[in-house]
């Protein structure tokens, strides 16, 4: 499903609330503003469920990291490299959690 916004200033990050199975997480968000295209990169996504959140942070060489403060406690996991994930739908999903926030940031 498409979605547009007008936006007359591109943020340093974006944050964008998932409330439905509709949204799937991409890699990279561009906008156009005032006739230049900016890129925002996937820098994070926030997961409910289970009592307590978790979550995954996209390094800007791609790679994935996974924290949860209970299982994992002060260390993030090493998942690989974002362009290795099977789909954009599988990230959406961290074990029985649902993702409910994605961080974009600008290049």
């Amino acid at each position: 499903m498409k979605s547009s916004a007008r936006i007359v200033t591109v943020p340093e990050f974006l944050f964008i609330s998932v409330d439905s199975g509709k949204i799937v997480a991409d890699a990279r968000l561009l906008i156009d503003v005032a006739g230049d295209r900016v890129t925002l990169s996937l820098r994070g996504i926030v997961y409910a469920g289970g009592a307590h959140f978790v979550c995954r942070f996209i390094s800007a060489r791609g790679r994935v990291w996974y924290h949860d403060g209970i299982e994992t406690g002060g260390e993030c996991v090493d998942e690989g490299l974002l362009k290795d994930f099977p789909d954009a739908r599988w990230l959406m999903k961290s074990g029985d959690r649902q993702a409910v926030l994605l961080v974009y940031a600008r290049k």
